[in-house]
C-alpha cells in the first residue's frame, strides 16, 4: 500500500489521532465520501452491466479509520465470463495505484452473491463468529511480518477488534494466537449445539486429537495438552468443531472417517457443514477471480470445499 517512511509515519500518527472516539464523526465522514465517490470513479472505467459495492468497515462504519482502513470491494457480473474478469481486475489495479487505501476485490455473478447472502442470513451468528476467528490468525501472521509502526498498529487493531466481537473480555488484547479465545469457542459451542453435545457426552469414546485446521489457518486440540497456539478445546467440543467447518476433507484419514461418522448422525451438523462449505467455495473462489493467476493451493482449496458442499467427500 505506501512504503515511504516519511508517509507511513504521518499514517501512523494520524490513525492514533483518529482512532479518538472524539474523531468518529471525521470518521464518518470520509466514509460517506467513499461510499458515494468511490464507485463512480470506478464504474467511470468498467461497462455498465458492472455492479460495485463497498464491504466490511467501510460499508457498514464499525471501527472506520479513514487512515487505516482498507476500502474492501465486491464486483458483480451476470456471468464468470474471463474477458470481464479481466476488465474489473485491470480497472482495480489503474484505481489502487491513485487510491492506496483500496483493499481486496471479490468478483460474483449476481446469482452467487444471491446465494451467499442467503447461507450468511441463515447461518449468520456463526458465520460471524468463525470469519473473526480466522482473521485473527491472518492479522497475527501480517503482525510477525510487520514492516513499520504503521503496519504494526493495522494489525494490532485488528487483532483488537476481532477479539472484541468474540468477548469484550478481549477486547484490551491486541496480539495473540487463537489460544487465548478457547475458553469463548468452548463456550459459544456449548450454546449454540447444546443438544448434540450433551449427546456426544453421554454416548461418545471420542479420543483426544490434534488437526491442523486450513479453514482456521491454525491447530485444533481436541481435549490433551495444546501447543503455544491453536485452539484448545474439549474432546466432544473439538470434534464437533471439525465436523462442521469447511476443509474436512483435508484431514488425516482417520480423523476425516471420525468427524463424517459423527456428522452423519445429526442432521443439523449436516445441513451445516453442507452450508458453510458452499458458503466458504463462493467467497473463496470470488477472491480467486481477483488475483491474476490462480495458484496450486487455492484450486486445491475450491476444489476441497466444493467436494464438501456437495455431499462428494
Amino acid at each position: 500500500m505506501f512504503e515511504n517512511k516519511k508517509i507511513l509515519g504521518i499514517l501512523h500518527l494520524g490513525a492514533q489521532v483518529l482512532d479518538r472516539p472524539q474523531m468518529s464523526s471525521f470518521n464518518g465522514m470520509g466514509r460517506k465520501a467513499y461510499l458515494v465517490l468511490l464507485p463512480i470513479l470506478l464504474q467511470s472505467t468498467l461497462p455498465k452491466r458492472v455492479k460495485l459495492s463497498l464491504r466490511h468497515s467501510a460499508q457498514n462504519g464499525h471501527r472506520f479509520n479513514l487512515f487505516l482502513s482498507d476500502i474492501d470491494l465486491s464486483a458483480f457480473l451476470e456471468k464468470p465470463l474471463e474477458r470481464e474478469i479481466s476488465l474489473v481486475r485491470k480497472s482495480i489495479s489503474y484505481w489502487r495505484k491513485i487510491i492506496p487505501s483500496i483493499g481486496e476485490i471479490e468478483i460474483y455473478t449476481f446469482d452467487e452473491k444471491r446465494e451467499l447472502d442467503e447461507i450468511y442470513l441463515k447461518h449468520q451468528e456463526i458465520i460471524s463468529f468463525f470469519h473473526n476467528l480466522r482473521k485473527i490468525e491472518w492479522m497475527e501472521a501480517a503482525l510477525h511480518v510487520s514492516k513499520s509502526e504503521y503496519h504494526a498498529y493495522k494489525a494490532s487493531r485488528s487483532i483488537s477488534i476481532c477479539l472484541s466481537k468474540i468477548s469484550q473480555d478481549l477486547a484490551p488484547i491486541r496480539s495473540g494466537s487463537l489460544l487465548q479465545t478457547s475458553p469463548f469457542v468452548e463456550r459459544f459451542i456449548t450454546e449454540n449445539f447444546s443438544s448434540e453435545l450433551g449427546d456426544l457426552t453421554r454416548n461418545s469414546t471420542l479420543p483426544e486429537a490434534v488437526v491442523d485446521s486450513k479453514f482456521f489457518a491454525s491447530p485444533i486440540f481436541c481435549g490433551g495438552p495444546s501447543g503455544d497456539k491453536g485452539l484448545k478445546l474439549s474432546r466432544e467440543t473439538g470434534h464437533l468443531l471439525l465436523s462442521v467447518i469447511p476443509g474436512s476433507s483435508f484431514f488425516p484419514r482417520e480423523v476425516f472417517e471420525r468427524v463424517i461418522y459423527l456428522r452423519t448422525g445429526y442432521p443439523r451438523l449436516v445441513e451445516l457443514h453442507r452450508d458453510l462449505s458452499r458458503y466458504e467455495m463462493l467467497m473463496f473462489r470470488a477472491f480467486v477471480r481477483s488475483q491474476a493467476r490462480e495458484l496450486k493451493w487455492m484450486s486445491d482449496w475450491i476444489e476441497g470445499v466444493t467436494r464438501e458442499a456437495l455431499h462428494l467427500s
